[in-house]
């Protein structure tokens, strides 16, 4: 059994009850870096006759500051911490938070598993393609904000469980949803369930189960397949 994927903007749920067909639209985080250089520095040493005041030179005679190395290169600053990169803005961050929402976000993980209602079809065997995804609310037109695909999925005994995890999920409320492309005909890159395929409903209408997100992963958002789709 494979789990996949799938990014936000390529996962539908569709059901010929109720769909839950969506789009997402992703912005990525640009860090800032900041460069800095050291200026060389130059000695002045008074002239020994009285006279005005001269650049010291190592290669014409003149006296030079021992402090100094003139192999050094001047754009080196000798009293910079040599475990630290100046083209680095130290304010800058790389990476998600978590808490907002960013690559590394949270999760939500749970089980389906199949209904004594949902019947498998004739010909069929109740493995396939489980796909989930996780909606900004439960309804037919709503937004897609991420989804998952398990290749494999086996439901063909009632109440076995196959298990799922939803990542990259900032803080708020989530609707999950799901079907079995039992006959594996779906697109995986645009899925929906179409008849004989397994579905999660309420009524006449898509089924969902509310998670909330609150500075943690989710776990047990776990539903049922409970109807055959009929056409």
């Amino acid at each position: 059994m494979m789990t996949r994927t799938l990014a936000p903007s390529l996962l539908a749920l569709t059901l010929s009850l109720g769909a839950c067909a969506a789009e997402d639209d992703a912005n990525d985080d640009a860090a800032t870096t900041v460069s800095t250089t050291v200026a060389p520095t130059t000695t002045m040493n008074p002239s020994t006759d009285g006279g005005s005041a001269e650049e010291s030179s190592g290669s014409d005679g003149g006296s030079t500051d021992p402090t100094e190395d003139p192999t050094a290169d001047p754009t080196e600053d000798p009293t910079a911490d040599p475990t630290e990169d100046p083209t680095v803005d130290p304010s800058s961050s790389e990476g998600g938070d978590e808490s907002s929402g960013g690559a590394s976000g949270h999760s939500i993980s749970g089980n389906v598993s199949r209904a004594q209602a949902g019947n498998i079809s004739p010909g069929d065997d109740g493995v396939g393609t489980l796909y989930v995804g996780v909606l900004a609310a439960c309804d037919q037109n709503a937004a897609s904000l991420g989804g998952t695909s398990v290749l494999g999925a086996n439901l063909s005994q009632v109440g076995s469980p196959v298990a799922y995890t939803l990542e990259g999920l900032p803080n708020g409320t989530y609707y999950v949803a799901g079907f079995l492309d039992d006959d594996v005909n779906a697109d995986p890159e645009n899925p929906y369930a179409d008849m004989g395929d397994l579905a999660f409903a309420e009524g006449f209408g898509v089924g969902c189960v509310e998670v909330v997100i609150a500075d943690a992963d989710a776990s047990g958002a776990d539903f049922q397949l409970n109807i055959n789709v009929p056409f």
